[in-house]
């Protein structure tokens, strides 16, 4: 099955819920604090990040330029300047998935899931995406930088923009903390140690989690530890200053 396939349900969630407004969450996060109306709303509307595709911001900005840019312009039929998939949540409006549905299948004169069966959904390593043709990168499909796309050209006004780079933001723009909206840490899957001693650690790290910083640490942790041999790791000091800033 292509891995688009798999996005087909998060493209239907409104036929899953009678709710006013859908929670996506990627199966690898922890939530590390009690979810409240702040952490997904502001002045009403739900918080929806978003930034400008560049090449100049090193290794993450250059895939996700290469990744999802050109796949989502051409879904869109028109160019998109900004990626909206920034955190491992998304909160959209219940009427965006039909009438995204809709737009895909007049578009491109297709159905919803035959249009994604055409598509990629993986990134690949810099290296390998920059041999990539220009249609190989069209076929790129990222559901949530779709959804946000149409959301910014068709219904700007469902959600709140919070730009997460200050080439989009104003000096006299009033705007949240973008950080009150990141209250998950991803467990990064490909730094996951293969001795049982070293996953139970890793399972056990991931749990003591309560700020972004402290997930920082974490990640940062195992991204070296994974591969040590288990006889030299150290162990996270959660008795240290770095651990324990903003507690």
């Amino acid at each position: 099955m292509p891995i688009t396939l798999l996005h087909v349900p998060q493209m239907r969630a409104d036929l899953y819920t009678n709710g006013d407004y859908v929670l996506h969450m990627d199966s690898d996060v922890i939530v590390f604090e009690d979810v409240t109306y702040k952490h997904i709303f502001h002045l009403h509307k739900p918080v929806l990040p978003y930034r400008r595709y560049r090449t100049d911001a090193g290794f993450e900005g250059l895939l996700y330029t290469l990744c999802w840019q050109s796949g989502t312009s051409f879904a869109m039929g028109e160019d998109v300047l900004h990626e909206f998939s920034i955190f491992n949540t998304h909160v959209y409006p219940r009427s965006i998935y039909p009438a995204a549905r809709k737009f895909l299948t007049e578009r491109h004169d297709m159905s919803m899931v035959d249009f994604m069966s055409t598509r990629r959904g993986r990134c690949e390593h810099p290296n390998e995406m920059r041999q990539y043709s220009d249609e190989d990168n069209m076929r790129m499909f990222s559901d949530f930088n779709f959804i946000g796309a149409y959301m910014w050209y068709h219904m700007h006004d469902a959600v709140f923009w919070l730009p997460a780079d200050p080439y989009d933001a104003r000096l006299d723009d009033w705007r949240p903390n973008l950080l009150n909206y990141a209250w998950v840490c991803q467990a990064n899957g490909r730094h996951v140690p293969s001795d049982a001693t070293g996953l139970v650690q890793y399972v056990a790290d991931h749990r003591m989690v309560t700020t972004l910083n402290q997930c920082g640490i974490v990640r940062r942790y195992w991204d070296v530890a994974w591969e040590q041999d288990p006889a030299i790791r150290t162990g996270i000091d959660t008795d240290s200053r770095e651990w324990r800033a903003g507690l």
